[in-house]
């Protein structure tokens, strides 16, 4: 009887470190999860943010523009096209390096916080 006692004792802790072991593992994911969940809603935010400076200030020299030349329709068709111009530009040249960018940042930041 004197032999099962150490034998029942050490599965029993084992059993607590396995336990702990665990839920320390889980509250490692939650925890980064957390933070990754903020990460995300912050970059939402900005994004937000600078979309509607964006829109506002495309908006605000489209009306400029429409009083320059005395038509909005053009001013607005003016700021338009310009966009597009933007917008192609960005998609055929910048895309490939911005998402390379990204990519990179994205990893480097997830390195850091498994570290």
């Amino acid at each position: 009887m004197n032999v099962d006692h150490p034998i029942n004792e050490f599965a029993d802790q084992f059993k607590q470190y396995l336990k702990t072991t665990t839920e320390i593992a889980k509250l490692e994911v939650l925890k980064r999860t957390v933070q990754m969940s903020a990460h995300l809603i912050l970059q939402f935010l900005l994004w937000g943010f600078m979309l509607l400076f964006t829109l506002l200030s495309c908006m605000a020299l489209a009306y400029y523009i429409s009083e320059v030349v005395d038509d909005k329709a053009k001013g607005f068709a003016f700021v338009a096209a310009a966009i597009g111009v933007l917008t192609l530009i960005v998609q055929l040249y910048l895309a490939k390096r911005m998402r390379a960018l990204f990519e990179t940042q994205l990893l480097r930041r997830m390195y850091q916080d498994s570290i």
